[in-house]
């Protein structure tokens, strides 16, 4: 149920991606159009066992009349059971109106089940839905399993009902390995909504929410488990996209769940490889000639100079401060493939690392597709793995003799920025299509190791805008993830202009934003409403003085319990947009309160360039 697509297909996916098993979900066995026998058979080909059938739904906890005709068709499920070759059947503790509650009676129809279920060598499970009737968290369906006490009976403990419910995880640690028949894992992001709609459109895999599964999977060691764990995700996103991207995506979930379960730190906390991506190196654009004239124009009102060129590639190297930006024209690299599929834009971004960091066996373990550099003798050989829209990120571990990459592989042009002021690279904005949203934030939670916030949504004039924002611990790299669906709004005009996804937002951190506005003039910087300053005067105190120069210099303004941020933004580049960011005293947010109106003075700006666009075609000769 995971998976779009047929049952046959889902079956594929699931044995392509390295799976073990999977569990049949009866309405897609009712939709689908093989037998039972040729569902067992197709599984057995591609080498998958069939670990359960669910569910048998509302089957205890109701009077004597109906537990007869339940006994009567579940003969009929067990003979289905036995076609697809599976030994495990989920009860679903009974949802409806007319359920009695008794645990005693409970167990005792439960124990019935159980001792059918043996004369055919089945196993029941049986699981507390968080909306039962009278059986709904999981305390209540050991209560009832230890009731029925049969050795055919066990629990279905899946993370979601126990997590979502907010229940104790101590109970589980309590609980005996032969008293659990199956595991299922699904992560959520936090909603205060109803639990029937939450369970059966925001579940997720371990690693894209908010819940305690790595809590969870640890409470569970304690018990000695030792069978399967099986995915159980209901979400309308990846009913959307593809079969084979979601099962691969369901895989890293768990390798990631496994390395946080075992790896810890010095003080106990769990730990993985990927924290210890340090920060941006580079960021690197595939340009062409004409593309690139425009983009050094930008680079050039920012106080960047072309500083170095590369020793054997077509490549330039643009540095301000502590900010190396890459030109890549060169036809025999990344760059080039990604200008012919999507244009110019980011294609690499370099990451920090330090020695012996094991990124390229952890990207290994995650199966995402591993890139090496097309480096001559004595360059860097800089190992790579693919992400989100196409975007290649490079793993730089410190050099034998302390040399920076550009160091290595460049050679000084003579030039050097009259400016300073930049500080590094402060975050960057990913936009991709809405069916990958889950699949990017799992990169970057699995392969970077970024921590993820809950979602937000932004108001664009055109629509919702979606963003969730992931950073490590130093706060040396965020990354904004955003996406919408209404065709205007920024992502999406974003996508359109660039054939998909990719890094529509380079925030850059400096040191003094009113100076740098003052040194670059009005002709790069987003124009921002003059409303914007009389509201600012009503929202915050904020120097009269200081108010007119950030109108005058169009830039935004925010305060938290730390410290201030000041702001702006550069007039978009096809689609794409620069921010220089000034952070005082500690302030740790993104001037997210100001969303709202960068979207809106950027969707007015797209406006009038597109009635420019559209009048100047029309006065065109024929």
């Amino acid at each position: 149920m995971s998976l779009p697509g047929t049952l046959d297909q889902k079956i594929r996916a699931i044995a392509k991606a390295g799976y073990q098993g999977c569990e049949i979900f009866e309405p897609d066995l009712a939709a689908c159009e093989l037998s039972p026998g040729e569902v067992r058979q197709l599984a057995a080909d591609v080498g998958l066992e069939i670990v359960a059938l669910q569910p048998l739904r509302d089957f205890d906890s109701v009077p004597d009349a109906t537990f007869k005709a339940n006994l009567a068709r579940v003969e009929k499920t067990f003979d289905l059971m036995t076609e697809l070759g599976t030994h495990r059947l989920l009860v679903c503790s009974n949802v409806r109106a007319d359920a009695i509650e008794d645990r005693d009676l409970a167990g005792g129809q439960l124990r019935q089940l159980a001792e059918r279920a043996a004369v055919r060598g089945f196993r029941i499970g049986y699981e507390a839905l968080s909306w039962g009737r009278y059986i709904k968290e999981y305390r209540q369906a050991v209560d009832v399993v230890r009731r029925a006490n049969h050795p055919n009976l066990g629990l279905v403990l899946d993370s979601f009902h126990i997590l979502a419910l907010g229940s104790d995880l101590a109970g589980l640690r309590e609980l005996k390995a032969s008293e659990i028949t199956l595991v299922q894992l699904a992560d959520a992001p936090r909603l205060d909504m109803n639990i029937i709609q939450y369970s059966r459109h925001y579940r997720c895999f371990p690693g894209q929410g908010g819940l305690q599964v790595v809590e969870f999977m640890k409470a569970l060691e304690a018990t000695g488990y030792n069978d399967y764990v099986s995915l159980e995700i209901f979400n309308d996103e990846f009913r959307s996209s593809r079969a084979k991207l979601i099962a691969m995506d369901g895989l890293r979930s768990l390798t990631w769940l496994e390395d946080r379960c075992t790896r810890v730190d010095a003080t106990g906390a769990a730990r993985s490889v990927t924290d210890r991506v340090l920060g941006v190196e580079f960021l690197e654009f595939a340009t062409d000639d004409a593309s690139e004239r425009e983009l050094v124009d930008v680079l050039q009102a920012l106080g960047f100079v072309e500083s170095h060129r590369h020793r054997s590639k077509d490549v330039s190297l643009y540095r301000c401060g502590e900010v190396s930006i890459v030109l890549n024209r060169d036809l025999n690299s990344h760059a080039s493939d990604y200008y012919d599929k999507h244009g110019p834009a980011i294609c690499a971004v370099g990451l920090s690392v330090p020695r012996e960091s094991g990124v390229v066996d952890w990207a290994r373990r995650l199966d995402y597709p591993i890139y090496s550099s097309n480096a001559e003798a004595g360059e860097l050989q800089l190992p790579a793995v693919l992400g989100p829209g196409d975007v290649l990120y490079y793993f730089l571990e410190p050099t034998n003799d302390g040399r920076a990459f550009h160091e290595v592989d460049f050679e000084p042009t003579g030039r050097e920025p009259a400016a300073h002021h930049l500080l590094g690279v402060d975050h960057l904005g990913q936009v991709v299509r809405a069916e990958y949203f889950l699949s990017a934030a799992l990169f970057f939670r699995t392969m970077l190791g970024l921590e993820l916030r809950e979602s937000v949504d932004f108001v664009d004039p055109s629509g919702i805008v979606t963003s969730k924002s992931a950073s490590n611990h130093a706060g040396s790299l965020r990354i904004s993830l955003n996406m919408s669906q209404a065709w205007a709004a920024s992502p999406r005009r974003f996508i359109d202009t660039f054939g998909g996804g990719g890094m529509q937002q380079i925030a850059l951190r400096t040191k003094d934003v009113l100076r740098a506005a003052r040194d670059m003039g009005a002709a790069h910087i987003l124009p921002i409403p003059t409303n914007y300053y009389l509201s600012l005067a009503t929202r915050l105190d904020v120097d009269a003085g200081l108010l007119q120069e950030l109108q005058k210099h169009n830039i935004l303004f925010d305060q938290d319990a730390l410290g201030e941020l000041r702001h702006l933004y550069l007039r978009e580049h096809n689609a794409l947009f620069f921010e220089l960011i000034e952070r005082m005293h500690g302030y740790a947010g993104q001037g997210e309160v100001n969303s709202q109106v960068r979207l809106a003075a950027q969707h007015a700006r797209w406006r009038v360039e597109r009635r420019r666009a559209h009048t100047a075609d029309s006065l065109a000769p024929r």
